[in-house]
Order: C-alpha cells, then sequence, then structure tokens
C-alpha cells in the first residue's frame, strides 16, 4: 500500500468591503506531497504562499506569507 502523491492548488479571491471604499485581491497557492507508508502510517510535507493586495495601501491590509509544515501519522486498525 505504499504510494506517493502530491497535490497543488491555486485560489483567487476578491474582497469588497462595505466601509471605507476598501478593494482587496487575495491570492492562495500551495503545494503538498503525500506518502502512505503502509496501512498504518502517513507522512506529508505542505507549502503555503498567500499574498494580499489592497487599494488602502494601509499597513496590515497588504501582506506576503509563507508557511510550512511536516506532519505524520498512524492508524491503527484491529
Amino acid at each position: 500500500t505504499d504510494s506517493i502523491y502530491s497535490l497543488a492548488t491555486a485560489r483567487g479571491y476578491y474582497y469588497d468591503y462595505d466601509q471605507g471604499g476598501r478593494e482587496d485581491w487575495a491570492t492562495s497557492l500551495s503545494l503538498g506531497l503525500y506518502w502512505q507508508v503502509n496501512r498504518n502510517l502517513a507522512a506529508n510535507a505542505s507549502i503555503f504562499y498567500d499574498r494580499n493586495d489592497s487599494n488602502t495601501g494601509g499597513v496590515g491590509s497588504e501582506y506576503e506569507a509563507w508557511t510550512g509544515g511536516l506532519g505524520i501519522g498512524c492508524q491503527l486498525i484491529f
């Protein structure tokens, strides 16, 4: 049952705020690698990129962020 697969996603969002005329465009990208070692053990690694662009240009409304993670899981079947 050893298998490896990957998953890539891309998403775009548009936010139109009612107050202050603020409009934001947000982008999210991710890439994950998943490994099912055997029927009881799995491991994964992921990386994410997020970006927010705003027409206000205010502090906190425009940003870029990179995050990542590693995981391991165990399933007991009886």
